[in-house]
């Protein structure tokens, strides 16, 4: 479309304002703008995408940490039983010796008396 000097013209009836920006000028500027703010957001997702792998580098440090944590408390778990059982077969081997010793003391005590009734009875 053409313009006339009367489309420039000042409504107030003065003298014509600065001509206006030519279209392609201004289309320009917002094609400018439009490219900012697309490589802001550009920037924006790599910073996100390095976060995201570096969170994903520490989840798998973390999986394997997790996993030997595990492995180290089933063995702890295993060493543990097997401590358990030692001891109380310990236990019972030394309430087996305690419980003889007894038994010796009184056989022993029972023998003694035995003995001295039978050396009172003139044995």
């Amino acid at each position: 479309m053409l313009r006339s000097a009367a489309d420039n013209a000042n409504p107030a009836g003065g003298e014509a304002g600065p001509p206006a920006a030519p279209p392609n000028t201004t289309s320009n500027r917002r094609l400018q703008q439009t490219q900012a703010q697309v490589d802001e957001v550009v920037d924006i997702m790599r910073v996100n995408v390095d976060k995201v792998l570096e969170r994903d580098q520490k989840l798998s440090e973390l999986d394997d940490r997790a996993d030997a944590l595990q492995a180290g408390a089933s063995q702890f778990e295993s060493c543990a039983a097997k401590l358990k059982n030692k001891y109380w077969w310990k236990n019972c081997k030394d309430l087996l010796h305690f419980i003889h010793i007894v038994h010796t003391y009184r056989d022993g005590e029972i023998q003694h008396q035995a003995k001295k009734e039978w050396e009172s009875r003139g044995g």
